[in-house]
């Protein structure tokens, strides 16, 4: 096993090489991008001269949000899961509808999908932490006159704390003998702790992120961590002894260089911990949970392992140290670069626009400013103290006698040389447009777009649609997709027993532990579909085509269109319109109660030709019917026939086979008779020839 100071090691080095620390670049980056993105002075400005600064970068990241927030926050369902198979099909929309839950209800999705985008557009690298957090929930009960054998009944778990206890003498009356008695009883309370579990789900800065910097995905990260401030209290509470916790240090400064750069300049940032001189249970610590494949064991495998510590990076102190799957971190980056984590942010791609357009703008207001109040040029004669400080319609005295006023003040005109820069500008903003995919025209009215043609507006809006659905299908298909799959693995895992949620106004109980949690999951918000009004007339245009299939098909049973198709049609048409319960509008068919039976009503009259028909149908029905009766019976009899022919058939060759079995054993019966016939003439004749031969050639009688 690895010594502790031999993981404490580790750790440090670890959280020193850790992508986005203060040794990498990218720390850098993201402090210039909040001050961009802020308008902050970029430090080049001079006294007398236009301070202004332009804002293409929060102007940039401001446009998209809205349109990617009603991509993906603008539906009840982003996504579906995707069966394994046949016997996944009820898990999976069951799955879909509970993970969909959780992250719209039981967690605050908006807002977590609003700072996850806009950190990934602005600083590179977006990230949430997807884990299961186990609360302890105390409950108190108070128990009065109980009995020693109802006391010793009572159940106490590990965890619960009896609060107070008393013993006292309680008079009562036998219901029996009705007589007067005197019994010990017991009071007293009690402190239930009922732990609870559910799916928690927090966007993370990114400057309390860090991870592996030779990572390429999530999935390929060997270490990663998420630090924060924590009170000594928490610590406690969290398990850490009191003596420990109150000997931790405070480790780095309350805001790092990051931190403090995301505060508005306007914001106080000198508080501290002053309130940890009166009381030392609230000062903080930096408290970093750290995930990283270690071999503590030394077997030769690295295991996952969660291993929390506390302090600066350069002496940290191990908290916990516990074994699991992997890290709880889901990322994405705006504009991905090939076989790295992290790619390009709005920034990277505006920011220098940002900067060339500040400069220019500030030549520009500067040259405005000195055509219209331009300088003056006195002489000796004039008072300097008015010329200084003019006022408009103000007065510039003169010495008495100088002549005229003409020959003592005379205006410096500055010719008005900003248009050149006003059309350099309007090209950098082209050059923005087509870096970005914002245009004017999918911002608001441009003032040309009068002039323009409808086809032409058209193609620069379906242009825009394309790049912001590419930055939509790279969220979907990196992050979101890990994080609704973490999400239901965790689910699947430790949520032991089924949960009762409101679902379409109706409650229904979510057991995942049934379901697979290795479903796919496929993300089915608006994606690359074009803007609203586009996606309202496919929309309006399928649902036109479902009913001309109804009527083509003669009702709604199929096999084109049924109930169902009509129903994701209209459901589609109130999420396009920015409603988000369908249901209100539209009756779910697979829920919907079977149509009542049609009220009986008397029978109409019958129309003769109509019985004459249904008369000769009937006979022809009677006649065919008898014929194929009589065919079946036929065949029936031919087969049964067959059947006999065989059998006799058989029958005769088992006879036949009798009758040649018996004949070959008589012959050879006959045939041994014939031999040993033989073979006892054969003896008889050697023996004669023997008597013969012992006579000398005479013959004998025998007798």
């Amino acid at each position: 096993m690895l010594s502790e100071r031999a993981i404490q090691s580790i750790i440090q080095a670890r959280l020193t090489e850790a992508l986005g620390q203060d040794s990498h670049a990218l720390k850098g980056a993201r402090i210039s991008a909040l001050q961009r993105y802020r308008g902050e002075p970029d430090g080049r400005e001079r006294e007398g001269h236009s301070q202004v600064v332009w804002r293409d970068v929060a102007e940039s990241v401001d446009s998209v949000m809205p349109q990617l927030m009603k991509i993906f926050a603008g539906s009840e369902q982003i996504g579906q899961f995707q069966p394994q198979g046949p016997e996944d099909e009820p898990g999976a929309a069951q799955a879909t509808d509970y993970v969909n839950w959780i992250w719209s209800s039981q967690n605050n999705g908006p807002m977590i999908l609003h700072h996850w985008l806009k950190d990934g557009l602005l600083q590179r690298l977006g990230v949430i932490k997807v884990w299961w957090d186990r609360t302890e929930r105390r409950r108190r009960e108070t128990y009065r006159s109980l009995t020693a054998e109802e006391l010793d009944a009572l159940e106490i778990g590990e965890d619960d704390r009896v609060v107070w206890q008393q013993e006292r003498a309680e008079d009562i009356t036998d219901p029996i003998s009705g007589q007067r008695l005197t019994l010990q009883v017991h009071d007293l309370a009690i402190d239930r702790v009922e732990e609870e579990g559910c799916v928690r789900i927090a966007a993370i800065p990114p400057e309390d992120f860090g991870c592996d910097p030779r990572a390429v995905c999530d999935e390929e990260m060997a270490f990663a961590f998420h630090r924060c401030r924590k009170t000594v209290s928490d610590l406690i509470e969290m398990g850490v002894p009191k003596a420990k916790a109150l000997s931790l240090q405070p480790g780095d400064d309350d805001l790092d260089t990051e931190k403090s750069a995301r505060r508005h300049p306007d914001q106080d940032d000198s508080a501290g911990d002053g309130e940890a001189s009166l009381d030392p249970a609230m000062r903080s610590v930096w408290v970093a949970e750290c995930y990283l494949k270690l071999d503590e064991d030394e077997d030769g495998v690295a295991e996952w392992r969660k291993i929390t510590v506390a302090g600066p990076s350069s002496g940290v102190e191990i908290l916990f140290d516990e074994e699991v799957d992997g890290h709880p971190f889901c990322s994405w980056t705006p504009f991905p670069t090939p076989h790295k984590l992290i790619g390009e942010s709005l920034d990277d791609k505006v920011g220098d626009i940002q900067e060339v357009k500040t400069a220019l703008m500030r030549q520009v207001l500067d040259n405005l400013y000195l055509t219209n109040n331009p300088g003056l040029g006195v002489t000796e004669r004039v008072n300097l103290g008015d010329a200084l400080d003019r006022e408009i319609g103000g007065v510039v005295r003169v010495e008495d006698q100088a002549g005229p006023v003409g020959n003592h003040i005379m205006p410096i005109t500055v010719p008005f040389t900003a248009g050149a820069s006003l059309s350099v500008m309007e090209y950098i903003d082209q050059a923005k447009e087509m870096r970005t995919g914002v245009s004017r025209m999918t911002q608001g009215l441009d003032v040309d777009a009068i002039n323009k043609t409808a086809t032409g507006v058209n193609a620069v809006t379906n242009f825009s649609q394309e790049r912001m659905a590419l930055i939509a299908r790279v969220f979907a298909e990196s992050g979101l997709k890990r994080a609704f799959k973490k999400t239901l693995e965790l689910v699947c895992k430790y949520q032991d027993k089924a949960k009762i949620v409101r679902l379409r106004n109706r409650w229904v109980p979510m057991d995942p532990r049934a379901w697979s949690d290795q479903m796919d999951f496929a993300v089915t918000v608006g994606i690359g579909t074009g803007n609203k009004d586009q996606m309202l007339a496919h929309l309006r245009a399928i649902l036109a085509l479902q009913v001309q299939a109804i009527q083509f098909q003669g009702g709604v049973q199929g096999p084109l269109v049924t109930l169902p198709n009509i129903h994701n049609t209209l459901s589609r048409l109130v999420e396009n319109a920015g409603l988000k319960a369908p249901e209100l509008f539209f009756v779910d068919p697979a829920a919907a109660a079977p149509p009542a039976p049609p009220a009986a009503s008397a029978p109409p009259a019958p129309d003769p030709r109509a019985t004459m028909l249904q008369a000769q149908l009937q006979i022809e029905q009677a006649r065919a019917q008898g014929q194929m009766q009589i065919a079946a019976m036929k065949v029936q009899a031919e087969i049964e026939l067959d059947k006999q022919k065989a059998a006799a058939q058989i029958e005769i060759q088992r006879m036949k086979a009798e009758a040649e079995a018996a004949l070959a054993r008589v012959k050879a019966g006959l045939e041994h008779e014939r031999k040993t016939a033989e073979l006892g003439a054969e003896a008889g004749l050697e023996a004669a020839k023997a008597a013969l031969g012992s006579g000398g050639g005479e013959l004998r009688s025998v007798g």
